[in-house]
């Protein structure tokens, strides 16, 4: 009987040093989440990573100024939450812009590169002239 109680009170010892370990473990684990945490807000919030300037380059016809408000991009704002695929998909969408390409550079600019469409044809309409795009769209009148 004395063998049991040994076995016993060495089984609960162990059972505590799990216990202490498992807590150890789960400490461990909520320190490195709300570190993480802290760097993904102080990023966030930080103002070293808020858009100063916008760069344009490609452009021929359309102004800069015409490029940002077409891109919806703005000043100040964090550069983790530009959404650059919406700025490209916009830009996109008008047709006196062929190509695009929208990127981060860190710590503090977004660059967009555009490339214009090229008139294949020019057609008078109502004493106005209609600029066609190779892919057959009304560039502009």
């Amino acid at each position: 009987m004395e063998k049991l109680n040994e076995f016993e009170v060495k089984k609960q010892k162990m059972l505590k040093k799990k216990r202490r370990n498992r807590a150890k473990r789960r400490f461990v684990v909520l320190l490195f989440v709300l570190i993480c945490v802290g760097i993904i807000v102080t990023v966030l919030k930080a103002p070293l990573f808020n858009v100063k300037t916008i760069a344009c380059e490609g452009q021929n016809e359309l102004t800069k100024e015409q490029i940002i408000s077409i891109s919806g991009a703005k000043v100040n704002t964090n550069i983790f939450s530009v959404s650059v695929s919406a700025m490209e998909k916009r830009l996109t969408e008008n047709p006196e812009i062929a190509e695009c390409e929208v990127r981060r550079i860190f710590p503090n600019t977004i660059r967009i590169h555009i490339t214009e469409a090229v008139p294949l044809a020019y057609i008078e309409e109502k004493e106005e002239f209609l600029l066609i795009a190779k892919s057959g769209e009304i560039i502009k009148t």
